[in-house]
């Protein structure tokens, strides 16, 4: 049995303080260790993030607010770029930078990951064909892995 605790407030509707106490249900169903959780405004920030990511999901993929960006790997023992590996970033207009430890999980908890996932996939396809034949034979280019290509 897990309990989620809020101090209740005069200043807050019932509706509300009994929103806030779920969240912190949720939180202490997240901590094995803990049969229950006392609600933080901090709690409220992340519950408001997720909703937001979220919600703006789509709208990030088609105004390319997420950012494919490629890190290169150099071989030590040549100097010589042997592969890239491409990593996401969200450039929001609201929330600014978010790294994706900002946005992957929850979307993976949505089961929403797979949007992110398909959208790095199109980015680099197409970052690789633009890219020469010597060029292509020189270097390997980022393998794609379903649920790994975002993070």
């Amino acid at each position: 049995m897990r309990v989620g605790v809020y101090q209740y407030d005069e200043k807050v509707s019932p509706s509300l303080a009994c929103d806030r106490a779920k969240l912190a249900c949720d939180q202490a169903k997240k901590q094995p260790e803990q049969s229950w959780c006392l609600y933080t405004s901090a709690m409220q920030e992340k519950e408001e993030l997720r909703q937001y990511l979220i919600d703006h999901l789509d709208e990030a993929i088609e105004k390319d607010y997420l950012q494919v960006y490629y890190q290169p790997v150099i071989r030590t023992l040549t100097g010589r770029l042997c592969e890239s590996e491409a990593l996401i970033r969200w450039i929001d207009p609201v929330k600014g930078f978010l790294s994706p430890g900002d946005f992957i999980p929850f979307f993976e908890e949505m089961n929403l990951s797979y949007k992110v996932d398909r959208y790095v996939i199109q980015e680099v396809t197409q970052a690789c064909a633009g890219v020469s034949t010597r060029e292509k034979s020189s270097c390997q280019f980022p393998s794609t892995c379903p649920g790994q290509t975002s993070r």
